[in-house]
C-alpha cells in the first residue's frame, strides 16, 4: 500500500462471542526513504483501530491494532467490514484493510444438566433438490424448523448466499414443541449449470448454533 507493506491485507480477529471485546495486531513496515503517518477512514463504531508510532521512520517497523466489540456490532456468524488507510494525509481506497470475526456463542463452559434442558433444533430436510429448471425461472421450498428441545430455541439471524432469498420466519422464539417455517427461494436469472445455494441459520441450540440448508439443482437455457 504506497509507501508501506503489509503481511496482509486482512486482520481476521477468528471466533468472538456476542459481547466480547477482541484485539488483533499486524506489523507493517516503511519501506520508503520518508517518514509515513497512517490514519484510518470508514472505521465503522464497533472497531477503534490505532496505529504505533503514529510516524514511522523510514525502514522501520509499525503495529496497526484493531479493537472489536461484538456487542456493538450486534451480529451474528462471519462478518467482514472495509476500512482504509490514509497514508500522509491522501485518501486512497485501494489502500483498503479487511477486518473479519465469526461472531458465534460459547457453550463450551455449558454443564451436562444445561445441555439437557437446552433448545433443540430440527428441520425437516436440510437439502432440497430442485432437479432441472429453466433459465429465469424461480423455485420455492418451505424448510420447516421445530425445537425438539426442552426450553425456548432463539434464531437468531437467517443469512442467504447470493442468488437466494429467505423469507424471515413468523416467529424467531419457538416454544419446546413448536415449529415455524423458513422458505428459500431461487431465482435462476443470469444462471446456469450446477446450482448449490444455502441459507444459514443461527440460534441458540447448543449443539447446532449453525446450520445450513442447501437448494440444489441445475438451470438450463
Amino acid at each position: 500500500m504506497g509507501p508501506i507493506r503489509l503481511k496482509t491485507s486482512h486482520l481476521s480477529l477468528t471466533r468472538i462471542a456476542p459481547e466480547e471485546v477482541k484485539s488483533e495486531e499486524l506489523e507493517f513496515i516503511n519501506s520508503s526513504d520518508s517518514e509515513v503517518a497512517i490514519d484510518f477512514e470508514s472505521v465503522p463504531s464497533h472497531l477503534n483501530v490505532s496505529v504505533d508510532p503514529e510516524v514511522v521512520a523510514p525502514g522501520k517497523k509499525g503495529v496497526i491494532t484493531a479493537v472489536y466489540d461484538a456487542g456493538v456490532k450486534s451480529d451474528w456468524g462471519f462478518v467482514v467490514d472495509q476500512i482504509y488507510l490514509k497514508i500522509n494525509g491522501e485518501s486512497n481506497r485501494r489502500n483498503r484493510l479487511s477486518v473479519s470475526a465469526t461472531i458465534e456463542e460459547d457453550f463450551s463452559a455449558w454443564t451436562d444438566e444445561q445441555i439437557a434442558n437446552a433448545p433443540v433444533l430440527d428441520v425437516n430436510n436440510r437439502v432440497f433438490d430442485f432437479g432441472e429448471l429453466k433459465q429465469g425461472e424461480k423455485v420455492s421450498h418451505n424448510f420447516v424448523i421445530t425445537n425438539s428441545g426442552k426450553s425456548n430455541l432463539v434464531l437468531r439471524k437467517v443469512r442467504s448466499s447470493c442468488g437466494c432469498t429467505a423469507i424471515q420466519p413468523d416467529k424467531m422464539v419457538i416454544a419446546p414443541g413448536e415449529s415455524t417455517n423458513v422458505v428459500a427461494e431461487f431465482n435462476s436469472r443470469g444462471m446456469s449449470g450446477r446450482q448449490n445455494k444455502s441459507v444459514t441459520i443461527y440460534s441458540n441450540d447448543p449443539k447446532k448454533s449453525t446450520m445450513l440448508l442447501r437448494l440444489t439443482g441445475t438451470v438450463v437455457k
